[in-house]
């Protein structure tokens, strides 16, 4: 492993593989809490940031790098380190497992993936997945507060453990993945507990952890914030 300070990689790893899953922000799609009590504007404005911090951490890393967005929308543009492909509509566990088997299908060893709703998710964070997967680890496991998972790592063994999975952000799939890693005699690492962000509270949460601005505020006499 190529490392410079604080042991991330200084070149480009052929073996390592670091999907993003995301869309390109638009009024009205998404944050459908955030846009019932703070109108479209803040939702859009929230998929900016997250998608920007989540572009900037993952770019920190000198690995291969994808980006999925789902069929039907608008291509991003992105820098020369990503290349950026459509993913077919399907539950969460199908869409990981697909480009999971496509990745591997491509001859990488490790494969470390992750959505664009976790802006604490620094680039020490992401490297430390790269390299469990590298030590010892045949599955790394992201877990959220709620429950969820907010990041996948697998090597080969585990291409199809996930197919069956539901929405990452579902309570008990932490510990069904947990159960099925064991069940499957694989070895597990696990990430630090993180928040993502999907509702109001967790934007002032995660706000209030210096990692993203703050939600609008209200104004004027009717109550409703702006946008």
């Amino acid at each position: 492993m190529a490392s410079g300070a604080g042991g991330a990689r200084t070149v480009p790893s052929s073996d390592d593989l670091l999907v993003l899953f995301g869309r390109v922000p638009s009024l009205g799609t998404g944050f459908k809490e955030i846009t019932d009590t703070h109108g479209p504007q803040a939702a859009y404005r929230l998929q900016r940031i997250l998608l920007d911090i989540c572009l900037k951490n993952a770019g920190a890393l000198h690995v291969r790098k994808w980006f999925r967005y789902p069929a039907g929308t608008p291509a991003p543009s992105l820098g020369p380190d990503w290349s950026s492909g459509t993913h077919e509509p399907g539950t969460v566990g199908e869409i990981v497992s697909a480009v999971l088997r496509e990745g591997f299908n491509r001859g990488f060893q490790r494969i470390v993936v992750f959505y664009a709703d976790c802006p604490s998710l620094v680039p020490d964070i992401l490297e430390s997945a790269f390299e469990a997967l590298e030590e010892e680890a045949e599955v790394v496991l992201g877990p959220t507060y709620r429950g969820g998972i907010y990041l996948v790592g697998a090597r080969r063994k585990a291409a199809d453990l996930f197919a069956l999975f539901p929405g990452w952000s579902t309570s008990q799939l932490f510990d069904l993945a947990k159960q099925r890693v064991e069940a499957s005699q694989l070895t597990l690492f696990v990430l630090p507990r993180m928040q993502s962000v999907e509702t109001l509270d967790d934007w002032k949460n995660v706000s209030a952890e210096g990692w993203i601005p703050g939600p609008p505020t209200v104004t004027g006499g009717t109550g409703r914030p702006e946008g």
